[in-house]
């Protein structure tokens, strides 16, 4: 192979997150007594996944569509909003989390009264807000959870430095908590809820 190919080769060659699953979701500020809230949803106990938890709007990207018109498209349907309700702002960085799942958020004001909404019952049993400024001054409480790795017999393991004593790295994760009355807002909702919150909170040092 020449230097002319390896050099083509990359330059046709796209980065992509073809393996990895995308989902993307909307972090909604919607005004409440004249100020800023982040509204939740609790999600429907007859789903299949994660019944009953708090989450913010959002699912899987369908192939080939736009990660930002998924968030959108998402929020639109589990709050059942006209288009014009929801007025995109921006996107934070994308959070990879384990079993190859990368998220996208973006903020989205929500231009629709809160009494006023109706979200789908099939996708959300219930709707809360918390004050944008509450959330300003709280610190989220953080654990650290540690992933083990685990080698089948069958590895080569005389094909490594060390062999059955290598000394494989551990990878942890941080787990977020919120607690809001009697809400406790957890996982990956809470990190992205912190997140934003860092972001205005640099803005406004």
């Amino acid at each position: 192979m020449k230097k002319t190919d390896i050099v083509e080769a990359l330059e046709t060659h796209s980065c992509t997150t073809a393996d990895a699953k995308l989902y993307a979701i909307t972090i909604p500020l919607i005004k409440r007594d004249g100020a800023y809230h982040l509204l939740f949803e609790v999600r429907a106990e007859t789903l299949r996944r994660q019944p009953n938890e708090i989450c913010f709007p959002g699912g899987k990207v369908e192939k080939d569509e736009p990660i930002q018109k998924a968030a959108f498209r998402e929020t639109m349907e589990e709050l059942r909003l006209p288009a014009d309700a929801i007025e995109m702002i921006h996107s934070l960085i994308p959070i990879t989390i384990p079993h190859n799942i990368m998220v996208f958020p973006y903020v989205a004001f929500i231009n629709t009264p809160f009494e006023d909404l109706n979200p789908n019952p099939d996708e959300v049993q219930e709707l809360f807000t918390v004050p944008l400024e509450y959330l300003l001054h709280v610190k989220p409480e953080k654990h650290t959870i540690y992933s083990q790795v685990v080698v089948p017999d069958d590895f080569p393991f005389e094909k490594i430095q060390n062999g059955r004593n290598y000394n494989w790295n551990q990878s942890d994760y941080h787990v977020y908590f919120f607690e809001y009355e009697h809400r406790i807002i957890w996982g990956i909702t809470a990190r992205i809820t912190s997140e934003f919150i860092n972001v205005m909170n640099k803005h406004q040092a």
